[in-house]
């Protein structure tokens, strides 16, 4: 799954926000494989104010998960269980069998050699009737000093489409403990999940669609039907010839301790480690119409993935306040470090289907030179220096202000480091004398904001040049193996600028029963990247990526919440929101 958050603002780079669970950066697969009864509260974070202090990675848009931890002098257990099933909503609505001879009927076309005997409904065959189920179980206790909480959940998922699925099972512990009069406190989370997946190819239901409505699932035989020479494949055929599946293990951890040095300074230090480990495997059937038309006899692949990524931070935390001041102020340093490393290997010809891809190595296509396998590698570093600077008088003016020095190893030698400043300010209009007692609201508050952040999510290594195999050659009387530019190097590929306006309103009536926001945004994207085509000579390659677009975002967005019963058992709430955006590309042309 994708998620965007106020639209695209980018061509090239990458738009997913950035995720960040109990204070530590993660994952969108390690987001999945967190238990929603695991969740405390979700928060999204949209203006560039608010997010410019996480630097490039906040470009578009921040969301920040907080898991549970134990309460103090409690100890409990939980059990969660749930089944479902699910059906489509609307399938399409296709001709059958008698109404599509009829209109080849009156279309003057001959019935003779189109007419198969069945009557089949594609996309029924694609679905059934599916049961999923979660099972789960959490235990927490906690004291003064400390506490724990750990949970295990297991969910079995069955697709709605034939053949498909996915197992996952997670774990998690959160811990807590203070120490020395709660000067010092040392938190920490483990947690772990593996994902068993089964995967549909979407394709079959295009092919449904095209698949003639008389022609039967299975022939004479007992075999799939299809049709002989080219044309559209059975796509029950295609679900079911192809084995193709993967397994996921995430896992995760951070430790983190916050030193209260004095009533008005601590210090704060985490560090987290991520690991994803994947391998995933495809088998096609010999008897498949792709093995048959293209003489391959089975065909296997199989690839795996590893990552992981490693992070340091720590700052200084100053606090000062009065009755009519607050003021806090932050600086820290940021570290991270992600590798990936990958395999494939793909071969064909097989004696038999039996053993599936893990016969891969048994192919005939191995000996005849014909089998493919690679392997990659790639790093990436960022480092960052920030601070932040919160102030409020009198607790009805707020200001705001944060800065990010942050420096990536993915940027041209000449722009490797951008600053991303922030500010905004609020006004807790409730709060003035001229409002009084009686007024129905409990809260009226105006913002305005303004930010600049970077992305820094573009393939690595973009700006140099890269080699790599561009086949065989016939030199000197022999075959040899040729190698050339695959990229032209750009050493002054910089950050994307995204500069953010932002202004709302929130308001709450009748004790928060009744809440209204309102926000209004304006962010323009420049020095945007985009692979241009280019001459050759003077470049070594037909394309170079280079910051030379623009691109505007722009929108409107207005959420309500409304609490009808409210008692010491029960709480109901309706919420509600609508977002009017325009998206629109400025330029892509430019001088380079």
């Amino acid at each position: 799954p994708e998620i965007h958050l106020r639209g695209i603002g980018s061509i090239r780079a990458g738009s997913a926000p950035l995720i960040i669970v109990d204070g530590t950066y993660s994952t969108m697969s390690e987001l999945q494989a967190i238990n929603a009864n695991d969740i405390k509260s979700f928060n999204v974070l949209k203006d560039g104010s608010s997010a410019a202090i996480y630097g490039t990675r906040g470009s578009n848009g921040v969301i920040i998960v907080e898991t549970k931890n134990a309460s103090k002098g409690k100890a409990s257990i939980e059990y969660t269980s749930y089944y479902y099933t699910e059906r489509p909503v609307r399938k399409l609505e296709m001709m059958s069998a008698d109404e599509y001879m009829g209109y080849l009927k009156d279309k003057g076309h001959s019935t003779i050699n189109n007419d198969y005997g069945f009557s089949t409904d594609w996309t029924d065959q694609l679905i059934r009737n599916n049961f999923s189920y979660y099972q789960g179980v959490s235990f927490s206790t906690g004291t003064e000093n400390s506490s724990i909480r750990g949970s295990v959940g297991y969910r079995d998922s069955e697709s709605m489409v034939i053949n498909t699925g996915n197992k996952q099972l997670t774990g998690r512990v959160n811990f807590k403990q203070y120490f020395f009069d709660k000067k010092l406190t040392i938190e920490g989370t483990l947690n772990g999940a593996n994902t068993q997946s089964d995967y549909t190819d979407y394709g079959a239901f295009m092919q449904a669609i095209v698949y003639h409505p008389t022609a039967p699932v299975y022939n004479q035989e007992g075999k799939f039907f299809e049709y002989a020479g080219v044309g559209p494949y059975n796509p029950v055929a295609l679900l079911s010839q192809v084995d193709n599946r993967g397994e996921r293990y995430t896992y995760s951890g951070n430790l983190s301790a916050n030193l209260k040095v004095l009533p008005c300074l601590s210090v704060y230090a985490m560090m987290s480690a991520n690991n994803d480990t994947y391998e995933g495997s495809k088998y096609i059937s010999r008897d498949s119409r792709y093995s048959v038309l293209g003489g391959f006899e089975g065909q296997a692949d199989m690839n795996t993935y590893f990552y992981k990524k490693r992070t340091f931070e720590a700052y200084a935390n100053y606090s000062f306040s009065t009755d009519v001041h607050n003021l806090t102020a932050l600086a820290g340093y940021s570290f991270n470090r992600e590798d990936r490393t990958w395999h494939n290997a793909s071969n064909s010809g097989f004696l038999t289907d039996i053993p599936g891809a893990n016969n891969i190595g048994n192919g005939t296509y191995l000996e005849d030179g014909l089998a493919s396998m690679g392997r990659g590698q790639d790093e990436s570093k960022l480092i960052a220096f920030f601070g932040r600077i919160n102030y409020s008088y009198k607790g009805k003016y707020l200001f705001n202000a944060s800065v990010r020095r942050e420096g990536s190893t993915r940027f041209g030698e000449n722009h490797k480091w951008g600053w991303f400043p922030a500010v905004s300010a609020g006004w807790r209009i409730l709060e003035e004398n001229f409002f009084s007692d009686a007024t129905p609201l409990s809260n009226l508050k105006l913002r305005v904001g303004f930010g600049i952040t970077g992305n820094q999510d573009i393939p690595l290594y973009a700006s140099i040049a890269k080699y790599n195999d561009l086949g065989y050659a016939y030199y000197n009387g022999k075959w040899d193996k040729v190698y050339g530019p695959v990229s032209n190097p750009n050493p002054d590929l910089k950050w994307e600028v995204k500069h953010t306006f932002n202004t709302g309103i929130d308001l709450a009536m009748f004790g928060n029963r009744l809440l209204l926001s309102a926000n209004y945004y304006n962010s323009k994207t420049t020095d945007m990247l985009y692979l241009y085509n280019v001459s050759v000579p003077p470049f070594t390659y037909n394309t170079l990526l280079a910051n030379i677009g623009s691109m505007r975002n722009s929108g409107l967005e207005i959420a309500i919440g409304i609490t009808p019963l409210k008692t010491q058992d029960m709480e109901l709430n309706i919420n509600a929101n609508i977002t009017f955006q325009q998206n629109k590309l400025l330029s892509l042309s430019g001088m380079y």
